[in-house]
């Protein structure tokens, strides 16, 4: 009994490990210097870095390796550890023109608004939505009209 109790205690203190998830991809440091230094063109720099995360949606000539590290414990909230965002630019013949790198010091906390928008209608109660219709058809019968096949 003791023994199926302590293999229960264990087994409950495991599931509350943390665990870490890897989002994304940004390349190494070495690549980075290597594409930042050349004038490299997009299959270059995709054949060396590996496909982009995002490429800018205004702005084809723009693309996003993106990275994000997350810590979770049991069923809490996940806490994001770390992001890093490498940008390489192409100028309009294909290629490298800058490159620049973000992290999460980089980011900015937007809060959102917490007002709503009004709609127009009618706010009805359960009891209106429930039986509001009853009674409204009665008596209404359409006549059939159109092509109907017939045997």
């Amino acid at each position: 009994m003791l023994g199926a109790g302590l293999t229960a205690l264990t087994l409950s203190l495991a599931a509350c490990a943390e665990t870490l998830s890897l989002h994304g991809h940004v390349p190494d440091a070495e690549r980075e210097a290597e594409i930042a230094s050349s004038q490299a063109t997009q299959p270059q720099v995709a054949e060396a870095l590996g496909s982009p995360s995002f490429i800018a949606p205004f702005d084809g000539n723009v693309w996003i390796y993106f990275s994000q590290v997350q810590k979770q414990v049991a069923f809490f909230t996940p806490e994001i550890v770390s992001r890093d965002i490498f940008l390489v630019e192409f100028d309009d013949s294909g290629r490298v023109q800058d490159t620049r790198r973000y992290t999460m010091a980089d980011g900015k906390t937007v809060t959102p608004v917490g007002r709503t928008t009004p709609t127009l209608g009618n706010e009805l109660t359960l009891l209106q939505q429930l039986f509001g219709n009853f009674g409204r058809f009665a008596g209404t019968e359409r006549p059939v009209t159109g092509n109907i096949p017939t045997q």
